[in-house]
């Protein structure tokens, strides 16, 4: 495994002031806002940045799966996870999971992530470069999630460049059966301006003739800070797969049916929100710790398309798309939340 990573970042001149701040280790999955990890009361496991980047593994499947108690993965096949029952890509939690509509969601920056109509989870599109953190709630969350997040939350959490400059990582493998590996990140803050683009590909040539494999993917976010409170963002998440087997699996007189010969997948979708903050911190004063009232207001919108091509029978093309309306405000006291899905 190659790995090349170059930073530049220009430094200001750092002020003491009287009034300290401490910077918790911070949550969003089951409360829907910004929460100290302290203080609540369900079961959730966060794998931060520096875990990430001890193993070098391209995809976050197999580092969940060792550092989140009672998540199971299967492993990677040589033609990536899959997104159909039985796939390389299945995950259970606390024993729930396993088949894909089997209740556990996975969320990227709070965006619900799935393959369309049948609710099957995209494992080849959660890659290690996008990743700041996992945060991974077990047990029942149907109440804030819905009906898919009976077993639990997956919640992958986006980088973000910290300091003002430009951050650039890559990581490349090569192995047997040709097969290559590749991925990479591009960091920016320049003001109030802010993004990060990453990208993957993979492919390789199978360990048996005519069995070849490419997939691409792409993450790429924009954020514009207004001022101290108002942030605006968008998003772009795209993955695509492709498998050639010349020979169909089964073949009877009169009739063949192909189990993915030239099958490809696609999935991409585009979100853009608009989000005000104030007073999200916790406060040190002469040695006492105190919580800050909060005020989040969120509105956010969401559209994805899935395509499937020879999914069973050759020359099949089923196509899905989702449109997502959410918007929330949190106060200390009480928090409302309301939003529209469509799925066709």
């Amino acid at each position: 495994m190659l790995s090349v990573q170059g930073a530049a970042q220009n430094k200001k001149d750092s002020t003491q002031f009287r009034r300290n701040y401490i910077i918790d280790e911070v949550v969003v999955t089951g409360t829907r806002n910004e929460t100290d990890v302290r203080h609540l009361p369900m079961t959730i496991s966060v794998v931060g940045r520096q875990q990430i980047e001890k193993r070098y593994e391209p995809s976050l499947l197999p580092l969940l799966a060792e550092q989140v108690p009672g998540l199971f993965t299967t492993s990677r096949g040589i033609m990536g996870y899959g997104v159909s029952t039985g796939a390389a890509g299945g995950m259970s939690l606390r024993g729930v999971g396993g088949s894909p509509t089997a209740g556990l969601l996975v969320l990227i920056d709070g965006h619900p992530q799935y393959m369309g109509l049948m609710g099957h989870p995209i494992a080849d599109a959660y890659q290690s470069m996008m990743t700041e953190r996992v945060e991974v709630l077990r047990g029942p969350a149907s109440v804030l999630y819905g009906s898919n997040a009976m077993g639990g939350v997956v919640n992958i959490v986006t980088r973000k460049q910290q300091e003002e400059g430009v951050n650039t990582n890559m990581q490349v493998g090569y192995g047997s059966y040709n097969t290559l590996q590749t991925e990479f990140a591009n960091r920016v803050k320049k003001g109030r301006f802010s993004s990060i683009v990453t990208g993957s590909y993979n492919q390789t040539d199978g360990h048996r003739p005519d069995m070849e494999f490419e997939q691409y993917g792409g993450y790429a976010k924009l954020g514009y800070d207004i001022n101290s409170f108002w942030k605006l963002w968008g998003d772009v998440n795209a993955n695509y797969s492709w498998l050639y087997m010349e020979n169909p699996v089964l073949a009877a007189p009169g009739h063949k049916l192909y189990a993915g010969a030239d099958y490809s997948s696609g999935c991409w979708s585009v979100s853009t929100g608009l989000q005000y903050v104030k007073g999200l911190y916790t406060s040190v004063t002469k040695g006492r710790e105190q919580q800050e009232d909060f005020v989040l207001w969120n509105l956010r919108g969401n559209y994805r398309v899935c395509r499937f091509a020879s999914l069973f029978v050759k020359g099949e093309n089923l196509l899905a798309q989702r449109y997502e309306i959410n918007a929330g405000y949190s106060m200390p006291k009480a928090t409302f939340m309301g939003g529209i899905n469509l799925n066709f």
